[in-house]
């Protein structure tokens, strides 16, 4: 299953980020379903982990039906690797279908609402969407997730929903961040373009691939430092253009592109202000949420000053390639 990025759908999004009103889009009560996830109360016996990036991330409590549908998805990321405390743990829990509301289309499955809260335990985010809500602790990097067991059509939605939300936290508290972008290899070296919605980044995409050029994602990229040089690193997320990176590893991050469809190919400078500026725009989920978008900001703004982004104009020709590579130079 790949994730749908419509202009709609993002908007949505964007207006449902960090705001505890929104909950009410999805929860009948959730104060009651909030309430619920304070005990362990697992709804299966099935354990995996997923390793993505430097991180494994540990799923409990999952059905017979649960486990299978995240092994046929997410199944090239499962690994044997022994849990340590410094890894984060899902709980998959059962909840009452009374909880929630009726679904909204299945074009809004990947829409969430999310909202940052204090607890006597520290921060903790609260994420619902359809058919499902979880909490996160941010101190220990624990979540439970309340979701009806026979709800299967729902429950990879909120899988992957919940996984993108920790996976995002986890990069900015690690000295990265993912960027809201397409990204691709050649000859080893990584380059990143972002942009608004229907900026271009699955066509960009699209023109590189009949290219034979290596495509990572063009939805969700970690930019991360490796001994102080950023590196992006694949995610198990893919939007428009469909595929899913084939690479586990990651590479040295040489450009960084903002989209702009225009007449003809261009590659123009960017001031650091505004790249900053529309690069956390680009950075989902942490960009609204207090306790993280400063280390965010100053993650990016590292980011900046290394590789001075630029603006792309393009048309979807291979034009757009030969652009990319003589601003290297620049």
């Amino acid at each position: 299953m790949t994730i749908p990025t419509s202009a709609q759908e993002k908007s949505a999004q964007k207006k449902s980020a960090q705001q505890p009103a929104a909950h009410h889009t999805y929860l009948t009560d959730p104060d009651t379903l909030w309430s619920t996830l304070d005990t362990l109360n697992t709804s299966g016996s099935h354990a995996l982990s997923l390793r993505i990036n430097q991180d494994t991330y540990r799923w409990t409590g999952l059905t017979d039906a649960q486990r299978n549908a995240v092994e046929k998805r997410f199944g090239f990321l499962i690994t044997s690797q022994t849990q340590s405390d410094r890894y984060p743990v899902i709980h998959v829990q059962p909840a009452n279908p009374s909880h929630f509301r009726p679904p909204l289309g299945a074009g809004q499955l990947y829409v969430v609402g999310h909202s940052q809260h204090s607890t006597p335990t520290g921060q903790e985010l609260r994420l619902s969407g359809h058919h499902f809500a979880a909490r996160l602790q941010l101190t220990h990097w624990e979540m439970r997730i309340a979701i009806p067991p026979d709800q299967l059509p729902y429950f990879l939605g909120a899988f992957e929903n919940c996984l993108r939300l920790m996976v995002a936290f986890r990069a900015v508290a690690s000295g990265g961040a993912i960027l809201h972008s397409a990204a691709v290899v050649h000859n080893g070296e990584g380059h990143l373009f972002w942009g608004h919605s229907g900026a271009g980044k699955s066509t960009t995409c699209r023109v590189l691939d009949s290219m034979g050029i290596e495509i990572l994602s063009d939805e969700l990229n970690l930019v991360q430092p490796i001994d102080g040089i950023p590196h992006v690193f694949p995610l198990p997320f893919a939007g428009d253009f469909g595929k899913l990176p084939t690479r586990s590893s990651p590479v040295q991050l040489r450009t960084m592109h903002r989209l702009v469809q225009a007449p003809q190919c261009k590659s123009l400078p960017m001031t650091p202000a505004t790249a900053l500026g529309e690069l956390m725009a680009a950075c989902p989920y942490v960009n609204h949420h207090p306790s993280i978008a400063d280390q965010c900001m100053d993650n990016v703004t590292q980011l900046v000053s290394q590789l001075r982004p630029r603006k792309l104009k393009f048309t979807p020709t291979p034009d757009l390639w030969e652009t990319v590579l003589q601003s290297q130079n620049a």
